[in-house]
């Protein structure tokens, strides 16, 4: 057993305390602030829950499902995204703006420019760079999306998930799948349009209709 001193209270130096302390260590968190939790704050106004910082969490790996149920009560307390709150909306210009959810929506919105939208389509043929180049997700974003895209959809969504800066958070370990994808093929479509007919051809029945079982 060791005596340990974590400097900070952020998500990162919890989890970490956490995990260390289960092994039996001696943990101290130090925080200046009355505090915890770094930039994640749940503020209550009336019935209304608002949250600072991150707001969501990915669930994309064993370890990351298995840490988060091995604290007390987290389970639960999980909230799990509702069905019926499909809209998400986007400050621009001081109107909210509905997120789009389709193509329809996509090319209606107004969320984004005519100007923004040509801009996405063209960034969609746009060759893959060297996978052994760091790129940031701003950098990815800009050069795959456009920088409208980037501002009014990549860059609140990043921060909903880690409350961080995009122009600092690498590509390759905050969205690996990403990464992975555009290494793929060339172009970034292509590669998609490559993943979704294997998912289709995986989860297509053995059996014809005539012989599959309801």
């Amino acid at each position: 057993m060791k005596k340990i001193a974590i400097i900070g209270s952020g998500i990162t130096a919890l989890a970490r305390a956490w995990e260390l302390q289960k092994c039996g260590h001696m943990v101290t968190v130090l925080e200046r602030s009355d505090q915890v939790g770094g930039s994640i704050c749940s503020c209550r106004e009336g019935a209304y829950l608002a949250e600072e910082g991150p707001n969501s969490i990915q669930v994309n790996s064993f370890e990351v499902d298995t840490f988060l149920k091995s604290i007390p009560g987290f389970p639960e307390r999980a909230i799990y995204a509702s069905v019926d709150a499909k809209k998400r909306f986007i400050l621009k210009a001081g109107i909210p703006r509905i997120v789009p959810i389709s193509l329809l929506s996509a090319v209606t919105t107004k969320l984004w420019t005519p100007t923004g939208k040509l801009a996405f389509l063209k960034k969609l043929l746009t060759p893959t760079i060297n996978p052994g180049i760091e790129e940031s997700i701003a950098d990815f974003s800009r050069r795959r999306f456009g920088n409208e895209l980037y501002e009014y959809a990549i860059n609140p969504m990043v921060g909903g998930i880690y409350a961080g800066d995009p122009e600092s958070l690498s590509l390759r370990h905050a969205f690996p799948k990403i990464h992975a994808l555009e290494k793929r093929r060339n172009i970034l479509i292509v590669a998609a349009m490559d993943v979704i007919i294997a998912a289709r051809k995986k989860n297509k029945p053995r059996f014809k209709k005539a012989h599959t079982f309801f």
